[in-house]
């Protein structure tokens, strides 16, 4: 598939605290999973309902770059396989937005303040891509990581890890027992 050209293009810069940020529906309550500290430890993604928790290698400002496109993906370009190549870490899930505006935040900013993006109202299909998760320093505070969302209308994809980065720390499930 060649690289899709998206409509519009939002360069975020998020407060990572606790190393996450999360882009939710503007006026719709969402619910964070139950397991959503585990799930941002194993694979970096918490799926909830009207929100996607993405996990950081920062716990400060980190640079998001938001893609949105206008039109949905065929169901041979969902099928297709996203090129990788230069990438950590890739993921595909969905997200509900029903009031048309989200927000992208990090879990203890005032939404007042946080970033948002109108959008057409509906369901949406997202990749999102981790790069350059290396480059941080031992303790989080500098590196030069990133963060790119792709955002198709009426678009479902699996929800799924495509490309897991090999640093991250797996938890031993034997530990639950």
């Amino acid at each position: 598939m060649a690289e899709p050209i998206p409509t519009w293009v939002h360069q975020v810069t998020v407060f990572a605290d606790n190393f996450q940020f999360h882009i939710q529906d503007a006026t719709a309550e969402g619910e964070y999973p139950e397991t959503l500290n585990d799930d941002l430890i194993t694979s970096f993604l918490a799926l909830g309902d009207k929100v996607v928790a993405i996990g950081t290698v920062r716990d400060l400002d980190v640079e998001v770059t938001i893609e949105i496109f206008d039109e949905p993906l065929d169901q041979e370009d969902i099928e297709e396989e996203p090129d990788t190549d230069g990438f950590d870490q890739v993921a595909q899930c969905n997200i509900d937005l029903p009031s048309g505006r989200f927000f992208v935040a990090g879990p203890v900013e005032d939404i007042e303040h946080a970033k948002k993006i109108e959008v057409k109202p509906g369901s949406y299909g997202m990749r999102i891509f981790w790069k350059d998760l290396h480059s941080v320093d031992t303790v989080g505070f500098e590196g030069d990581d990133s963060y790119r969302i792709m955002m198709w209308p009426d678009t479902e994809f699996e929800p799924r890890l495509i490309k897991m980065w090999k640093n991250l720390i797996q938890l031993d499930e034997s530990e639950d027992d």
